[in-house]
């Protein structure tokens, strides 16, 4: 944003914007994933962690200004929008969390991690990372994926509809 200080321009923002910026978003998230994973250089920490790390930047930006706006000025149209960005936002994430040719990079590092001479701070950012996808069920059979993947999606409406709620009675009082 061309603002001072960086600050979104809300008085320019509608909200049909924020399906479409998301979707942008999302595409140019899922492109950057796409090039870690087809970068044919062997993996390092810049190439992989790195990149992974600095990756989303749009898609951080649009989700942060909806998701903040719908807990401080939510409207009806606005509570729609941000149940079908949940659902986007959470098929998005599980597509990164179980894509195996992405986690095969990040293991690949983190075996060799010993041997890299890494700062403090990237043994935490590489530790962060792999553990993210360990967490989450990289390990599990398709079936367990496929149950954490619902699961996800689940936890992810129930949260938005808890925030619906918990601001609402805010409101209210």
């Amino acid at each position: 944003w061309d603002t001072p200080f960086g600050i979104p321009p809300f008085e320019q923002i509608q909200e049909a914007d924020y399906l479409p910026a998301l979707q942008e978003g999302i595409k140019q998230h899922d492109a950057e994933i796409e090039k870690i994973i087809n970068n044919p250089e062997a993996p390092t920490f810049d190439n992989v962690i790195t990149a992974y790390d600095l990756s989303g930047d749009l898609l951080a930006k649009v989700s942060g200004v909806l998701f903040n706006l719908a807990e401080t000025d939510n409207t009806p149209t606005l509570e729609k929008i941000v149940e079908e960005a949940t659902n986007l936002m959470s098929q998005h994430e599980n597509d990164i969390t179980f894509n195996k040719a992405l986690f095969a990079k990040v293991e690949a590092i983190n075996k060799q991690k010993a041997s890299l001479g890494l700062t403090r701070e990237q043994e935490m950012v590489l530790d962060k990372v792999y553990r993210s996808f360990a967490d989450e069920g990289i390990a599990l059979d398709e079936a367990g994926q496929n149950r954490m993947k619902e699961i996800n999606t689940e936890l992810s409406a129930l949260s938005n509809r808890f925030g619906n709620f918990l601001l609402k009675e805010n409101n209210a009082f």
